[in-house]
């Protein structure tokens, strides 16, 4: 009988053994990580605060880049619309699993739209990272050329009887603002690094590397607006959206 107790009560002990240290190490590297987020925490506001990392003066390059004007690539966008039905009337194929219809567009060799057209909704993706849309009247005309080229495009397709609305109303979702450091001279290795700013953005600023052989610095933050198009460019025109 204290034979078969033993064997019952040592196995239970062992696993309760076993679960305090996996308890324990798991706390540990929970520990770790936020030490190592804290450290990695760069506060650009207070003046003359500069880190080195990786060889790379990451203040030095932030004032660098602070005159330069930014910049959007990698867009996403989307509107209602009744086209889908139309798309398959004139026998496009739909994915089976989520009713999409694909669609592409080249508009140069740098910039290339992916519309994927929903039942109720069209999604519209624009990459354009060798060749962003700069934040200024002349960025955010090109951009809004490009779009209005996009829709015809995609009215042409049914003869202009399906509904689609101006692209002021699309909603835009998501793209990567940027600051491209056009002027700056860089030599040595790639870099990419990410940082929490001193408001909790988190941003990164890496060498990127051009069509044209060109390595440029490039500091980038992801933005997710969820408003109108024609709201976005009236914020980034009147730089009511800001990198540094």
């Amino acid at each position: 009988m204290l034979l078969h107790g033993v064997k019952t009560v040592v196995p239970e002990l062992c696993r309760m053994v076993i679960g305090k240290i996996n308890f324990i190490s798991s706390l540990f590297y929970k520990t770790l990580q936020l030490c190592y987020l804290e450290f990695a925490q760069f506060d650009f506001a207070k003046e003359g605060n500069r880190k080195e990392v990786m060889g790379v003066d990451i203040g030095k390059l932030l004032k660098k880049l602070k005159n330069q004007i930014p910049a959007i690539h990698d867009l996403k966008l989307q509107t209602e619309s009744n086209l889908h039905q139309y798309l398959i009337g004139l026998g496009y194929e739909a994915n089976k699993h989520n009713k999409c219809v694909l669609l592409t567009v080249t508009t140069s060799p740098n910039v290339w739209a992916k519309m994927v057209v929903y039942p109720s909704l069209i999604q519209v993706d624009v990459a354009c990272s060798q060749e962003p849309f700069k934040c200024n009247v002349e960025g955010m005309d090109n951009l809004t050329a490009l779009l209005e080229q996009i829709r015809h495009f995609l009215l042409q397709k049914t003869d202009y009887t399906a509904q689609i609305p101006e692209i002021g109303t699309w909603r835009f979702d998501h793209c990567h603002f940027n600051i491209d450091g056009e002027n700056i001279t860089l030599s040595g290795k790639d870099f990419n690094i990410t940082f929490e700013s001193a408001v909790g953005e988190f941003k990164r600023v890496y060498s990127k590397k051009m069509d044209n052989g060109r390595n440029v610095i490039r500091l980038e933050q992801i933005l997710i607006p969820k408003k109108p198009l024609s709201e976005v460019i009236q914020e980034l025109l009147h730089q009511e959206i800001k990198m540094i």
